[in-house]
């Protein structure tokens, strides 16, 4: 069942649990590394230009690197299946203007780091979407699009995440205008003790 296709057919039919899902992770050896933005990540599979990523939003709110700031965008068209609890996702429009509370930020990738780098694009957002997603249904990020999902602090969600990769560019994030020239932020491995109480709550 290591087959990209196969098991997204299986959570098109909401025909997977969470269990099974970490115990294909065990199968496949799978690393944890707890995001910047705060959830705890782990690639599942990966083929080519697609990859299906397992993704935990612990109860309450896991580990945000600082500044958290929440709105980006991907290179890759995303699916999302929220197979328990519940997620939030907003999505932006963006203008270019002369003089904004907003700038945005390119990232690079340097091994288990990820850097911010600021930009001249001062820019205004503005909330286009706003829809709430329950276990068992699925959301869809086109590539280049700005959004953030958040996760009901007080209950923990299980995503996962079919990435397809669009774009060639760097990907984006909104920060705050008077933000520094670049941050640096880890990818840190989810220790043992806390991977096994976590996956253990779920």
């Amino acid at each position: 069942m290591n087959d990209i296709h196969k098991l997204v057919q299986r959570l098109d039919r909401k025909d997977i649990s969470v269990k099974e899902l970490i115990e294909i992770s065990i199968i496949n050896n799978c690393k944890f590394y707890w995001h910047p933005l705060g959830f705890i990540m782990s690639k599942l599979i990966q083929e080519g230009d697609l990859a299906l990523r397992f993704h935990i939003w612990p109860k309450y709110g896991g580990k945000m690197q600082i500044p958290t700031w929440l709105i980006h965008d991907h290179i890759f068209h995303m699916n999302s299946w929220v197979i328990s609890g519940s997620i939030i996702n907003h999505e932006y429009a963006v203008e270019n203007v002369p003089a904004s509370n907003h700038v945005l930020y390119e990232v690079e990738y340097e091994g288990y780091y990820s850097k911010l780098i600021r930009t001249d694009d001062s820019i205004l957002i503005k909330t286009i979407r706003s829809q709430a997603v329950q276990a068992g249904d699925l959301y869809e990020i086109p590539a280049g699009t700005l959004h953030k999902s958040e996760s009901i602090i007080g209950e923990s969600s299980v995503t996962v995440v079919l990435t397809e990769n669009k774009l060639t560019r760097s990907p984006k994030v909104v920060g705050d205008d008077d933000g520094k020239s670049y941050y640096l932020y880890s990818r840190n491995e989810v220790d043992d003790k806390s991977l096994n109480e976590i996956l253990g709550s779920l």
